[in-house]
C-alpha cells in the first residue's frame, strides 16, 4: 500500500474537489458561481454565512470574481483558524486590495465597520505613543 501525498494544501484539495465535482454534476445542476452569484451590491451576511474555505472562496469570487489562489486560499483560512485574522479583516483586505478596488464591489456595512477598525488602530498607537512619552 503506498503512502498518500501529504504535501498537498487545503486550498489545491479544495480546487480538485470543487473540479471533480463539476465534472460529475448532472445537467441543470448549479454551478459554484451560481450558488454565489456575482453581484454589484452584497449584504455582510450573505459572506459571513461560510466557514474556512468555502469564506474564502466566497470572498473571492464575489468581491475578486474569480477563485482565489491555493496558496493565497491556505493562508487565509490558516490566518482564521489561528485568529490572526477574522472574518471581517479578510472581507476588509479584500475589498480593499488593488483588485478589490478595480471591482468596487459594495458589502453593506463592510465601510463602516472599516473605518471603526482604523480608529481603534489609531487610537490604540495614540495611546501608546503617550505611554512611552511618560
Amino acid at each position: 500500500m503506498t503512502e498518500p501525498d501529504r504535501s498537498l494544501q487545503v486550498g489545491e484539495i479544495m480546487r480538485r474537489i470543487l473540479a471533480e465535482a463539476a465534472r460529475r454534476r448532472p445537467l441543470g445542476h448549479a454551478s459554484m458561481m451560481e450558488v454565489f452569484p456575482a453581484k454589484r451590491k452584497y449584504a455582510l451576511e450573505e459572506f459571513l454565512q461560510f466557514e474556512n474555505e468555502a469564506f474564502v472562496q466566497a470572498v473571492h469570487q464575489g468581491l475578486l470574481r474569480r477563485e482565489a489562489e491555493p496558496d493565497r486560499c491556505d493562508a487565509y483560512v490558516e490566518a482564521l483558524r489561528s485568529g490572526r485574522m477574522s472574518k471581517i479583516d479578510l472581507l476588509i483586505a479584500v475589498r480593499w486590495s488593488k483588485d478589490g478596488r478595480r471591482y468596487a464591489v459594495k458589502v453593506t456595512g463592510l465601510d463602516r465597520r472599516r473605518r471603526l477598525r482604523w480608529l481603534e488602530k489609531v487610537l490604540l498607537l495614540g495611546r501608546r505613543a503617550r505611554w512611552r512619552r511618560t
